[in-house]
């Protein structure tokens, strides 16, 4: 088979009954999903959905029966199959299955947490040997444009060139951000075209970061950024997700401090707590950073911190930001912005 682009995907119609999507750029996924199915239900308007996740062998057996039992229906059936490539191993069991669907059944894979330098593995060649792979990681800048104004379109929407700019300078290219933006923008607006008040007045108001973001940042030991992306998710509605991030994070560096110490294995302790690869060295290189007591009183902080934000006394912002910064070595909390 091959390997396609989504913008590849996007434009084309669905040809075969089996694809494999692999990559971090969900949006892209989103999008090509929504229109396969789109026209299956065109020609099948009684089309089945179902969702299944793949995450060990009895899994699979599970997915034998769906695929055995299709005699029994006259409808087609979409169904979408999640891999957990942490726990599932049995690749040539799967590739097996898959051969012998239905024409009329289409199967759409998805692989969680699948890293571009598994392209090389084996299992993976085998995949691209007999099912078309979709690349979904980050999108050239046109890929990112053909997106964009995609899903414009479908929001009957029109931005202006500078307006476009200003999208995807807010949003950092990102495109679930920049969707939800846009649908954002449809909803404030009357009218196709959008005025430049109300672009600039929507775009300000927004957080367009993620728990993820923070924690990434915080990697860097950027403070500034670190701190930018925490004050605008907590003053965006997202404090209590800022709370328990924080509180995870640091419960991992303390984990990882103690092990270090102690001269234990540490790869089992970042599977439990699903460390990517590409971020390992970056969470280790911070656990070796901080002493043991200042962990200890980050997560002693951090549990304040969830208390605070359901009641307890203290500014629950205040205490992650004071999180935040000790984690990227800030000695001093700079002062909130008044609002």
């Amino acid at each position: 088979m091959s390997c396609i682009k989504p913008s590849q995907a996007i434009k084309s119609p669905l040809e075969e009954n089996v694809y494999l999507l692999v990559g971090n750029q969900m949006a892209f996924a989103d999008a090509i999903a929504t229109q396969w199915k789109n026209q299956l239900k065109q020609h099948h308007p009684d089309l089945e959905k179902i969702s299944l996740s793949i995450a060990k062998q009895a899994d699979l057996e599970a997915l034998h029966q769906q695929l055995a039992s299709f005699g029994l229906f006259s409808q087609a059936q979409w169904i979408h199959i999640t891999i957990e490539l942490s726990t599932f191993k049995k690749h040539n069991d799967l590739l097996q299955l898959l051969n012998s669907v239905p024409k009329d059944k289409f199967i759409f894979l998805q692989m969680i947490k699948f890293e571009a330098r598994q392209k090389k593995n084996k299992w993976f060649q085998a995949y691209e040997k007999q099912i078309t792979v979709i690349e979904c990681f980050e999108p050239t800048p046109q890929e990112r444009d053909f997106w964009l104004k995609r899903q414009l379109k479908i929001q009957k929407l029109s931005l202006t060139p500078q307006q476009m700019s200003w999208l995807i300078d807010a949003t950092h290219g990102h495109l679930s951000s920049a969707f939800q933006e846009i649908v954002k923008l449809s909803l404030l607006s009357e009218n196709q075209k959008i005025e430049d008040d109300l672009m600039r007045k929507a775009l300000s108001e927004s957080s367009i970061y993620t728990s993820f973001e923070l924690i990434d940042a915080i990697h860097t030991g950027n403070t500034p950024h670190s701190l930018m992306i925490a004050e605008k998710l907590m003053r965006s509605d997202a404090l209590p997700l800022v709370a328990w991030s924080l509180n995870q994070e640091v419960r991992l560096l303390l984990a990882l401090k103690v092990a270090q110490l102690q001269r234990k294995p540490i790869d089992t302790l970042l599977k439990q707590h699903r460390v990517w690869a590409s971020k390992k060295q970056a969470v280790l290189n911070l656990a070796s950073i901080h002493p043991l007591d200042r962990l200890q009183s980050l997560f002693q902080l951090s549990s304040m911190m969830d208390k605070q934000f359901k009641g307890a006394p203290g500014c629950a912002m205040t205490t992650g930001l004071f999180i935040v910064a000790q984690l990227t070595q800030q000695a001093e909390l700079p002062a909130l912005k008044q609002h």
